[in-house]
């Protein structure tokens, strides 16, 4: 229990730290505010004692009660003599003025010198500064707390520093050290700079205005300081008050710290620069500027910092004198742009339909383009969208999602489907095309893939050699290439090759051999040996050559050393050893290919439909073409049957399924590739179609020539031996280029003629005949040139034909008997007949595979119509 001797030294001491009124009394209860914040403070804490033998804990709150004990911390304990000649008062005032460090000597000063505190600068305002001190005990004090600021700068701690004005201080007064001092202002400003420099603190000056600072920078640059000013003045008033009293506190503490006569803020630079790189990130940041702009800036606002938060002259002069106006009564003269113009309703309305879509596109924009919302996210986003707001919607995406509900393709859905789409055409050229091999990739002379290609290789042969000719050698490239070599003939191994895998890994040992490389120890001769050993095992034979080449090769290297004189055999060995497995690689894919066809055949028509449906569901609209083509088929049969103009007129069942069915790939062979799209189920065999289509064409072609010699000439040539087979390929010389761009019919059917006159008058000579007269030669010529006209009867005679054996083709594809081929075509029978097995074969297994697909149209296209019958 303390004495009343000790209680009343604590008064005492209490009474010098309150502040007071003139002529003023100290309450109780300011006494125990101040001991609370010093309890607060950590300056004494309470002592615990035992009440009825258990020990009381202590207290946080201070208790003015004679049974509540107390003791000082970190400072020795106080005699009474001590409180009563208040030296603790000088410990106190130095725990609030200066750092821990400071010894007692240097804190204590004497008693009467006179303190004047210099004009308070409102610093700005740090929430996250802890600040000890009560409400009540700030007004017990009577400090004003200036918006829970700092009232002190750099430059004001420069002067002599006392506690506020009372009737204890008059006659004892205290005064840190000097050098307390400079360490009460660096703590001070490294406070601030710790509160600044928090990355997740926004800049006193918005980003939104980033236009505005770019224009207020370049004004600088070009050296036109007045219209900066002006310009930064309009700004600052644009900001919220808060971050504009705020940036004016903080940009006047930095022109204070600034100050090159105040106190040294860095031993490296100066103080302005100091300041501004610890504070220009709270002024302004932006990615659109640079760091240099955002510094030149930063400069001047400090450089200006009384000026750039006035009104400018002309503005205020301006604003005076319409206000000055409009008092006296008068209209004021509006000049330039109004911020407030009136406008018809209409053009009102217009303008905010306009604003809006716009807005919405940017949303609708910013979805789109967003990675980091997820796909199912964005989806759902997408569907709210398109239900609220369809019409901008479709203009963003265009009018296919019109049709239906929206449907959206990603570039990972996209990537997706075209792999589906490769893999599935690769397995039907595997399956349709029996002479299917991978050809490895030849780039045209000259072009850019070729030219870079060139480069990057040699490049890399170019770093091989560098470091191989390096003292000592390095060998990390080298080691790359054999581990990829190792890798390579691995991959030729088949699953039964257990010895040869065993052989290759204990021989190409590749730490063994870093290690013998980096040792000099290097078996380049057995090593390289055994590579094209084992290659010549596993390469076919139309390989043999290469490696007897590489063998070549081989028996040189021993002859080196693997030293700078070598290196370059070196690499043309390597090289050549990835030449060769290059080719490798192309014969082991033309294996596998042919190793996996006879599988593939059992099971290409499911894969190929799952396929095909998969990317149906992707793209709902992948069947358009298709509906298309067989409409067009079954209006173009019941045209027929109405002009009784072709096959399909004798047949009354025509439009059954089947018919049409088998009609519309008939029709695929007068396809015009130019302007229509080719259906999309037989897209990936277009090639062949057109190809097919081509040699149709001129087969009815020879057809019609032929036909047309015999007729003219009658039977003096109908049972010469060979000269069917003479005609035949000569016109077939002439006529083998006749798809090109360059080919000219006319005159290829001119050249016909004449070939085939000649032909004809020296067969005819052979054998006794008369030789043709000229009436007869320009008659047959005539005739040939006239089959260049597509209406030509004769062409459409033989075309007709070819047309009913490739229809009855398909009809009788099941069977093995072919159809018997009408009259005329006798010297193309051998061709018409492979034609026909080809294309037969084409369809048969196209039909297989997109059967379903095409049931469901043509069932919807024949049952929408009109009966057979009844159309007739």
């Amino acid at each position: 229990m303390s004495t009343i001797k000790e209680r009343a030294a604590a008064l005492k001491l209490a009474e010098k730290l309150c502040v007071r009124p003139q002529g003023g009394v100290v309450s109780r209860d300011k006494v125990v505010c101040v001991c609370q914040a010093l309890l607060d403070c950590n300056v004494f804490e309470s002592v615990g004692t035992k009440v009825f033998g258990k020990e009381k804990k202590m207290q946080d709150v201070f208790q003015d009660s004679k049974s509540a004990l107390y003791r000082f911390l970190n400072v020795h304990m106080p005699s009474v003599d001590e409180l009563e000649r208040v030296v603790l008062v000088n410990g106190i005032q130095n725990l609030f003025c200066s750092a821990p460090s400071c010894s007692q000597e240097e804190q204590t000063h004497p008693t009467g010198s006179k303190v004047q505190m210099s004009t308070p600068v409102k610093l700005p305002q740090t929430s996250t500064i802890p600040n000890q001190l009560d409400p009540h005990v700030v007004t017990s004090l009577s400090v004003e707390p200036a918006e829970d600021s700092l009232s002190a700068s750099p430059s004001s701690l420069q002067t002599d520093t006392a506690l506020p004005q009372s009737p204890f201080n008059t006659n004892v007064q205290t005064i840190p050290s000097e050098n307390c001092l400079a360490q009460c202002k660096l703590l001070l400003y490294g406070t601030l700079v710790k509160h600044y420099s928090n990355t997740d603190r926004p800049p006193l000056l918005p980003e939104h205005m980033n236009d505005i600072y770019t224009a207020i920078i370049d004004l600088l640059v070009n050296a036109k300081l007045n219209t900066a000013l002006e310009a930064l003045q309009l700004c600052l008033k644009l900001l919220p008050h808060s971050s504009r009293e705020e940036l004016c506190r903080l940009l006047t503490f930095m022109c204070l710290a600034a100050d090159p006569q105040s106190l040294q803020l860095s031993k490296e630079m100066g103080n302005r620069l100091a300041v501004t790189k610890s504070f220009c990130r709270a002024v302004v940041h932006s990615k659109a500027l640079s760091k240099d702009k955002e510094d030149l800036m930063v400069v001047f606002m400090i450089s200006n910092v009384e000026e750039i938060f006035k009104i400018p002259g002309a503005l205020h002069k301006e604003v005076s004198d319409k206000l000055a106006s409009i008092v006296r009564g008068k209209q004021p003269h509006v000049t330039g742009s109004a911020f407030c113009q009136q406008v018809p309703s209409k053009t009102y309305t217009d303008l905010t339909k306009k604003t809006t879509n716009q807005e919405l596109w940017a949303l609708l924009s910013n979805i789109h383009v967003d990675t980091t919302i997820s796909e199912k996210e964005r989806k759902r986003l997408f569907r709210l969208f398109y239900q609220a707001h369809p019409e901008i919607f479709n203009q963003y995406f265009g009018d296919s999602t019109v049709i239906s509900s929206p449907r959206f393709v990603f570039v990972e859905e996209l990537m997706e489907t075209a792999k589906g789409v490769t893999n599935m055409a690769l397995a039907h050229e595997i399956m349709v095309n029996q002479a299917f091999q991978v050809k490895p990739q030849e780039l045209p002379e000259g072009s850019l893939e070729r030219r870079v290609k060139e480069i990057m290789h040699k490049a890399f042969w170019d770093c091989l050699e560098a470091q191989l000719k390096e003292e000592p050698p390095s060998y990390g490239h080298a080691i790359k290439l054999l581990a990829e070599i190792k890798e390579t003939l691995l991959s030729f191994l088949l699953p039964g090759h257990g010895r040869l895998h065993s052989n290759i890994e204990e021989v190409l040992d590749l730490p063994l051999i870093q290690q013998q490389a980096e040792k000099g120890a290097l078996d380049i001769s057995g090593l390289s040996q055994f590579i094209v050993g084992m290659m010549g095992s596993l390469c076919a034979p139309c390989r043999d050559k290469d490696i007897n080449k590489l063998k070549e090769i081989t028996e040189i290297v021993p002859l080196l050393n693997f030293v700078l004189s070598s290196c370059c055999h070196v690499l043309l060995f390597i090289r050549a050893i990835f030449s060769v497995l290059d080719v490798m690689k192309v014969d082991m894919a033309n294996f596998a290919v042919s190793s996996i066809r006879p599988h593939l055949m059992q099971q290409s028509v499911e894969y190929e439909r799952n396929k095909f449906q998969e990317f149906l569901e992707k793209q709902p609209n992948a069947l358009d073409y298709t509906k298309k083509w067989l409409e067009d088929t079954v209006k173009y049969i019941r045209e027929a049957r109405n002009d009784g103009s072709s096959a399909a007129s004798s047949d009354p069942f025509s439009l059954l399924p089947h018919n049409v069915h088998n009609h519309a790939y008939l029709r695929l062979l007068k396809w015009d590739h130019a302007s229509d799209p080719f259906p999309e189920t037989v897209l990936m065999d277009q090639v062949r179609f057109q190809e097919m289509q081509q040699e149709v064409s001129r087969l009815v072609l020879l057809s019609s020539v032929l036909l047309i010699v015999y007729t003219t000439t009658g039977e003096a040539i109908s049972g010469l031996p060979g000269l069917m087979e003479t005609l035949k390929n000569t016109v077939n010389i002439i006529l083998a280029d006749m798809h090109t761009p360059s080919f000219s019919a006319q005159e290829a059917l001119a050249t016909v003629g004449e070939k085939l006159c000649v032909e004809l008058s020296q067969c005819l000579s052979q054998h006794g005949y008369s030789p043709f007269s000229a009436d007869r030669k320009n008659t047959l010529k005539g005739q040939i040139s006239a089959t260049i006209q597509t209406d030509n009867t004769v062409r459409k005679l033989m075309d007709s034909r070819v047309q009913a054996y490739l229809l009855a083709s398909l009809e009788t594809s099941q069977h093995k008997t072919p159809p018997p081929q009408p009259g005329g075509l006798a010297p193309v029978s051998r061709e018409l007949t492979e034609l026909a097995v080809r294309f037969s074969r084409l369809v048969n297994f196209n039909k297989l595979v997109f059967s379903p697909f095409y049931q469901r149209i043509l069932q919807k296209l024949v049952t929408s119509g009109e009966s057979p019958d009844t159309d007739m």
